[in-house]
């Protein structure tokens, strides 16, 4: 009974111990090492100088390249959100006018009235298109130039 066992065990070494075989093996680097390449230290980045100074980090953020700060940058967002809010207002009271006009179109007598209320509609359908376009551009312009400027997305909440 225990040999079979016994073959069990050495069979589930076998792969393993060819898998140590086949790896590579880890190279070691020594000063003899390092002493060889030394001339050729500027060429691998030795003499490279950092791109922020010591002393100055990446994540304190200074004003943007314009001198905005973040006070800068919250009003002019609440101003944003104040625009796109009208407009999207406006294209609210645009869809309940195009609806009103939708139920009112089947009690219409005549072609020639039928037809004026389309062509009303088609205008006020063409209002909320701009409007809702309008609204998207404001937002996305305001957003891009914040972006170009280095404002922090925080700063535009």
């Amino acid at each position: 009974m225990r040999a079979p066992l016994v073959c069990l065990a050495l069979a589930a070494l076998a792969p393993s111990a060819s898998a140590a075989e086949g790896k590579k093996a880890v190279p070691t680097y020594t000063n003899e090492d390092l002493d060889r390449l030394r001339p050729y230290r500027d060429q691998i980045g030795g003499a490279s100088r950092p791109a922020v100074p010591p002393g100055e980090s990446e994540k304190a953020p200074a004003p943007s390249a314009s001198g905005r700060g973040e006070q800068r940058w919250r009003q002019e967002a609440a101003r944003v959100r104040t625009r796109v809010a009208a407009l999207q207002e406006q294209a609210r009271r645009l869809r309940e006018q195009i609806e009103r006009a939708r139920e009112k179109r089947g009690s219409t007598s005549g072609r020639n009235g039928q037809r004026a209320r389309w062509e009303v509609e088609d205008a006020r359908e063409k209002r909320l298109r701009e409007a809702l376009a309008q609204a998207r551009d404001v937002q996305a312009e305001f957003e891009d130039r914040a972006r170009r400027e280095g404002a922090l997305p925080g700063w535009l909440r």
